[in-house]
């Protein structure tokens, strides 16, 4: 038995470099607390991308959703022939009533073309109508 031990306190010299049962496990046991808080900071980093593609996603809806709104203020469908125009293809009211170019166009010609025409356009001081 003394034979068998000597035996292994020769082994454990030789192959650990001196370390004993106790020194590996402290080791093994730092090794394990270092590889967790490794694991939570990559969890942190992996959360904290994740939250920036979301704000990143939800920037680009919303600048979507602006410039779509930005055409839809610009853009105004025509009460006579309910074409879609963009504001300068024709006259709105104070009431945002729209009409277009063409349409006005052809209103004013037939209108002047009565044998009694009465061509009512009221604006205001800027000259809007």
């Amino acid at each position: 038995m003394k034979e068998i031990l000597r035996r292994l306190r020769s082994l454990e010299k030789e192959h650990c470099d001196g370390d004993t049962v106790d020194d590996l496990k402290r080791d093994l046991s730092v090794m394990q607390r270092v590889i967790e808080a490794k694991s939570e900071e990559v969890t942190k980093l992996n959360m904290e991308k994740e939250h920036q593609q979301a704000v990143k996603e939800r920037k680009a809806e919303m600048e979507r959703q602006l410039e779509a709104r930005k055409q839809q203020l610009e853009e105004r469908e025509c009460k006579i022939c309910y074409g879609d125009y963009n504001v300068g293809e024709g006259v709105e009211c104070k009431s945002k009533h729209f009409v277009c170019d063409g349409c006005m166009e052809r209103h004013l010609i037939t209108e002047s073309q009565k044998a009694e025409y009465q061509l009512e356009l009221n604006s205001d001081a800027d000259g809007n109508f």
